[in-house]
């Protein structure tokens, strides 16, 4: 299938936007110091090559890929769902939206859809890639705010029910048996511990500040997924991961 495919990008040390030579060629994604424009580098299927690229033959290079692996049909339902939500942003915001922008609007979408059937473990990995995006775009002290609301999701030990839903409904049998939340398999995952710290010490924000913080992100999430941790008994055992210690 892949000798199928045409060959995108350019193989030599060349802008794929303006033409000008570029050394040291780019490695990974970078802006042309000729013209600006960035510059994409991924590996095509037909040749298995490093390419430039622009950003519409990067695009062209994933559809590639899709299709090499099998994966056309979610592709192009993924496409759309692009077109549909930066569509929905330019009305709303009345400017082309960024990347980011895009991306937020598809994650609630994704984490609402995985509430609904109880997916919590990937509705945590959701609220993960959303506060990472409020990190890159946002005020730190915000970024803060979701990552201590994510330290407390993965404490309360989301499990993805999908298998133990019967009819779209859950049954008190199968919620002790299989339950949603299981604080005692509660972990905050490495990433999550290290993003953290990180902007606890970038913020410069008080031990008993970013508690405040925690409590109330704490607070807010959990009456509507019924977590059963509560803010202070998390709050203790996050610290602990955070300060290295229980004072």
């Amino acid at each position: 299938m892949e000798e199928r495919l045409p060959a995108i990008g350019n193989l030599e040390s060349q802008c794929p936007y303006c033409a000008h030579s570029l050394d040291p060629r780019p490695q990974r994604k970078s802006r042309c110091p000729h013209c600006g424009e960035e510059i994409h580098v991924l590996t095509r299927p037909v040749d298995r090559q490093r390419v430039l690229l622009t950003e519409d033959q990067a695009e062209k290079i994933k559809e590639q890929w899709a299709i090499v692996d099998g994966l056309h049909a979610e592709y192009l339902l993924h496409r759309r769902r692009v077109r549909e939500a930066r569509a929905d942003l330019a009305a709303t915001l009345g400017k082309k939206p960024s990347h980011d922008h895009v991306r937020f609007k598809l994650l609630i979408e994704d984490a609402e859809t995985h509430a609904r059937h109880h997916q919590w473990g990937f509705f945590c990995s959701v609220r993960q890639e959303m506060a990472e995006i409020v990190r890159r775009t946002s005020e730190l002290k915000d970024a803060l705010s979701e990552y201590l609301e994510v330290c407390y999701l993965q404490l309360n030990g989301p499990n993805n029910l999908v298998t133990h839903i019967r009819q779209g409904q859950r049954t008190p049998v199968l919620d002790r048996r299989f339950p949603p939340w299981d604080p005692k398999h509660g972990e905050v995952v490495p990433l999550t511990l290290e993003r953290t710290r990180r902007l606890v010490e970038e913020t410069g924000v008080a031990r008993e500040a970013v508690r405040e913080m925690f409590v109330k992100a704490a607070s807010d999430v959990r009456p509507s997924l019924s977590l059963p941790l509560s803010p202070e008994r998390a709050w203790r055992r996050l610290r602990r991961r955070l300060y290295g210690s229980v004072t």
